[in-house]
């Protein structure tokens, strides 16, 4: 992405697939099988995922939508991840104009045997700045505090 505006952090929220044969962090002679986020060529995020056994990954726990069902992508049933409650996927320090982000399947199989797809993806820029209260809210507070005071006199 190039042209971004002045920021301080980046945000990337998305739904992710899992799908046919993903063998997890335990089986060396075909894994592990481990998704990964890089912004600028740095890693950001990685985790395992298993579609056989749940309890050989590193998920990011509340994040799993689907389980070891079909989804319709191939041979083997599959897996769905909402990543938008990802803390490592929110505030990634970066300010520049532009940006490359990398989803990778990072397997010595390589991609022939597993997959994986996103949807809704959205990189959102924070520029660090707290949005004002509005007029009205300050004129709220202002005369609850000005009843308050009244009260005690």
């Amino acid at each position: 992405m190039e042209g971004l505006p002045a920021h301080t952090s980046v945000s990337i929220d998305f739904l992710l697939a899992v799908i046919d044969s993903w063998d997890g962090l335990g089986v060396t002679n075909v894994g592990p099988d481990i998704f990964e986020v890089l912004v600028d060529g740095t890693l950001v995020f990685a985790a395992g995922y298993n579609n056989f056994d749940a309890a050989d990954q590193s998920a990011v726990r509340g994040t799993q939508l689907a389980y070891d069902v079909p989804l319709g992508f191939g041979n083997w049933n599959d897996a769905a991840y909402d990543m938008t409650s990802v803390a490592a996927l929110h505030g990634i320090a970066h300010s520049s104009s532009s940006m490359t982000v990398q989803f990778r399947f990072a397997n010595p199989q390589g991609i022939d045997d597993e997959s994986f797809a996103l949807e809704n993806l959205r990189i959102s820029v924070n520029d660090g700045t707290v949005p004002e209260p509005s007029m009205l809210a300050l004129l709220g507070a202002g005369l609850a505090g000005l009843g308050l005071r009244r009260r005690r006199i």
